[in-house]
C-alpha cells in the first residue's frame, strides 16, 4: 500500500513500523530508511520487475524499493489509517474505543513491553495518540484489485474532509 502511495507522488515516511512520539500536545512519526519493503508479487502488481531490486538481507524474497524524496527528520501525524480487506474501498471512522484497540493490536515489540513491564506506560501512550489523531480504517478491496490511485484519492478526500 505504501508503495502505492509513493509510485503517486506522496512522500512515505516509513514502511510499516513507524516509532511515534509526542511532539508538543500531537504526536510525530520519526522519519524510517530510504526504502519499502515490499514482496515480489508486490512489486510485479505495480509494474515492476522484482528481480531489478535489492533483496533485504542476502538470500531474502523481499525487496528494497527505494525512494529519492527528500525525508524530515520527524512529520506531525494528521491522521492514521488501519488497513482492513473488504469487500469495497472505503474510509470509516472508528469510536474511541475500536481506535485504542487497533493501536495496540498494531504495536510492535509487545514483548519488549513486557519484559520491561512497561505495559501501563503503553497504554497511556496509546490513549494519548487517540485523544490526540483521528484514526480510522482504510477498507481496501483483499485481493489488492482496486487501482493505487482510486486509494490515494480516497484518502487526499478524507484529509481534506478535516481540514
Amino acid at each position: 500500500m505504501a508503495a502505492r502511495f509513493m509510485l503517486s507522488g506522496v512522500r512515505p515516511l516509513t514502511d510499516d513500523i513507524a516509532a511515534v512520539s509526542p511532539d508538543e500536545g500531537s504526536h510525530a512519526v520519526a522519519a524510517g530508511p530510504p526504502w519499502l519493503r515490499i514482496w515480489p508479487e508486490g512489486a510485479q502488481g505495480l509494474g515492476i520487475d522484482a528481480r531489478s531490486l535489492e533483496p533485504i538481507y542476502p538470500g531474502q524474497e523481499k525487496r528494497r524499493l527505494p525512494f529519492d524524496m527528500a525525508m524530515p527528520e520527524a512529520t506531525p501525524i494528521a491522521r492514521i489509517y488501519v488497513l482492513v480487506g473488504a469487500d469495497r474501498t472505503e474510509v470509516r471512522d472508528l469510536a474511541p474505543t475500536q481506535a485504542l484497540i487497533a493501536m495496540i493490536r498494531h504495536s510492535f515489540a509487545v514483548e519488549v513491553l513486557e519484559r520491561t513491564e512497561s505495559q501501563d506506560w503503553h497504554l497511556e501512550a496509546c490513549r494519548a495518540l487517540v485523544r490526540a489523531v483521528p484514526i480510522r480504517e482504510l477498507h481496501v478491496l483483499a485481493d489488492g484489485s482496486a487501482p493505487g490511485s482510486e486509494v490515494v484519492d480516497l484518502v487526499e478526500q478524507d484529509l481534506r474532509r478535516d481540514s
